[in-house]
């Protein structure tokens, strides 16, 4: 596996990075920073020699795509592929974009399921945000993906964020590691990061 930095303090917790050909989901509950984390990734990554593509439903960031439907997202990313150096692509809130009206949950999820196992697709590093939900399981406190079980199978590495603090310029973020291919997450503590917000530099991951 080939490792590609974030330049944030997730480096050290995750072994180097994040992959540099393949997936990174985000999950989380609504409100729990998966966005902030996401921003941080995408100004810590943006330079020429690794360009940044951010795209999102509904909140606009410098440089990046606003799109909300689901068929519209997938061409922008094999528009994407076309280009060189491969850019890293960061999807916010992938449970947000729209499907034809005809169309029932079932398609979007696989849609989802077929992207993830696109064997273009996974030339880039990929960062995919994805909004959890509670559920009527046998466990109350049991939360799974509204994304469907595709991007979940396919994942290389799956975080789990919650809001820890809220400091003046930005959050304390508890980030756990549900998965990773190439190390034991049964040995990873959650990880305790700093998403701030400077005016001039942005959004930045730092030690909490």
């Amino acid at each position: 596996m080939t490792i590609l930095k974030t330049n944030t303090p997730l480096d050290g917790w995750l072994g180097g990075g994040i992959p540099l050909e393949g997936i990174t989901l985000v999950t989380g509950t609504q409100g729990s920073g998966k966005t902030a984390l996401l921003r941080a990734l995408a100004a810590e990554r943006a330079t020429p020699q690794t360009p940044t593509a951010y795209i999102s439903s509904d909140q606009k960031y410098p440089g990046g795509f606003c799109v909300q439907q689901l068929d519209d997202v997938m061409q922008l990313v094999g528009q994407l592929h076309t280009m060189n150096p491969k850019p890293v692509i960061l999807i916010d809130d992938a449970t947000s974009y729209g499907v034809c009206v005809t169309d029932g949950p079932a398609v979007g999820a696989r849609i989802w399921a077929n992207f993830v196992r696109n064997s273009q697709v996974r030339e880039h590093s990929v960062v995919m945000a994805a909004q959890t939900r509670k559920v009527r399981l046998r466990d109350p406190a049991a939360m799974r993906s509204v994304l469907g079980q595709g991007p979940t199978f396919a994942a290389d590495i799956i975080l789990t964020t919650e809001v820890q603090a809220s400091i003046h310029n930005g959050l304390v973020l508890r980030i756990t590691c549900q998965k990773m291919r190439w190390m034991d997450t049964a040995k990873m503590k959650p990880f305790l990061m700093a998403v701030v917000h400077d005016d001039e530099l942005g959004w930045r991951g730092e030690a909490a």
